[in-house]
């Protein structure tokens, strides 16, 4: 039995070149007094204007007092999620991706676009 398990352990484990690259992800998050509808309209535009317009997907809470905008890049493997809560005044955004370089790159340029010198 301990033979079987060990060999079943084996044939699972894989070699530390063979492993699938593990994501990173990127957040940060202001104080928003912004109306939630207004919000997500100019967040769509500017993440449409980054590239993030694959599996484009806006979700609202039961209550509708926040959402989350979220998309794919067209070019990258890359995607952004940015929340807008009125009840917290807070609107957050995250960017995760395979390759660090194209998510923390884009991280930067959708936050400076979206949130500006905040």
């Amino acid at each position: 039995m301990k033979t079987l398990i060990q060999s079943l352990a084996n044939s699972l484990t894989l070699d530390v070149e063979a492993r699938p690259l593990a994501p990173t992800v990127y957040t940060t998050a202001i104080r928003s007094e912004g109306a939630l509808v207004e919000s997500l309209a100019g967040i769509a535009q500017i993440a449409q204007g980054l590239g993030f317009r694959r599996y484009s997907e806006t979700i609202y809470s039961q209550d509708g007092l926040s959402a989350t905008y979220h998309a794919e890049h067209d070019d990258y493997a890359v995607s952004l999620a940015i929340d807008c809560c009125t009840l917290r005044k807070t609107a957050s955004l995250a960017v995760s991706g395979i390759h660090n370089d194209e998510a923390y790159a884009l991280f930067n340029e959708a936050s400076a676009q979206l949130f500006g010198e905040c």
